[in-house]
């Protein structure tokens, strides 16, 4: 038999040595690196808006530790927002009610997920929520046919033994002045 993944390299590291070191990295290998070529580490991506949890928060590239301290961050690995593929972002359940996303579990199928970058406003709406060992780093993939947005974050909160995932589909895009 195969030997069991080691699950401990998906975890948040407490310190950020290397961002090039990063566990929530490794999948980088699986899917082209667009972030990393258009916005440094820790700059700010755009801004995402959840109705249903008020929630506005901007978004910053690259999930370092570091970075996941600040605000919610993109996979490094992942696609723009709007773009063909998959845009994941990461963010942590902090102690404080309201904070990052902490309250990411009331998010329902059908809520919209407003994306805010590049002079456009992105609607999405979500299609499916579950909850992954750390291991599954299947949802990091995407389908060059649509413009999908995919959120997670360690659950339940405080324990941090699974990853929920919320996953959106691409609606309406706007122009924003």
């Amino acid at each position: 038999p195969a030997p069991e993944p080691d699950e401990s390299q998906y975890e948040p590291k407490v310190q950020d040595d290397d961002p090039a070191d990063s566990p929530l990295e490794k999948p980088a290998l699986l899917v082209p690196d667009f972030v990393a070529e258009q916005v440094r580490s820790g700059e700010t991506v755009g801004r995402l808006i959840i109705p249903s949890i008020n929630f506005p928060m901007p978004v910053i590239a690259d999930a370092t530790a570091s970075n996941l301290n600040r605000s919610p961050a993109m996979m490094k690995s992942t696609h723009l927002p709007g773009s063909p593929g998959n845009s994941v972002i990461s963010g942590h359940r902090m102690y404080e009610f309201g904070s990052h996303f902490n309250r990411i579990d009331e998010i329902e199928v059908g809520d919209p997920i407003f994306f805010h970058g590049n002079g456009k406003e992105l609607l999405f709406q979500v299609e499916q929520i579950t909850v992954v060992d750390p291991a599954e780093i299947w949802i990091l993939m995407g389908d060059q046919r649509e413009s999908r947005i995919t959120l997670f974050a360690c659950t339940p909160i405080r324990i941090a033994t699974h990853r929920l995932v919320v996953f959106a589909v691409l609606k309406e895009t706007k122009v924003i002045e």
